[in-house]
């Protein structure tokens, strides 16, 4: 393809924020963001594991909510 018809790709900027003006609010922000398979699967990238969701607690309180997730391999549940 010549270069004249090369349309350039536009991109965006990352940008650091300070997490709590995204996720006010850890139970009802970053836990729901956290049991969603495809944000696990970004941590654990990040982090360097494979993980998948095993469960997600939602107890009697409204602010009691913990997602368990475990490596495969290892099939034991950590928070």
């Amino acid at each position: 393809m010549p270069d004249e018809a090369k349309k350039p790709i536009p991109l965006g900027r990352l940008e650091s924020v300070p997490v709590r003006d995204v996720m006010p609010h850890e139970a009802y922000d970053f836990t729901v963001w956290l049991a969603q398979p495809e944000n696990l699967s970004l941590l654990g990238v990040a982090i360097g594991l494979t993980l998948e969701p095993t469960a997600t607690e939602v107890g009697a309180s409204r602010s009691s909510r913990r997602t368990w997730s475990a490596e495969p391999s290892t099939i034991t549940p950590w928070s």
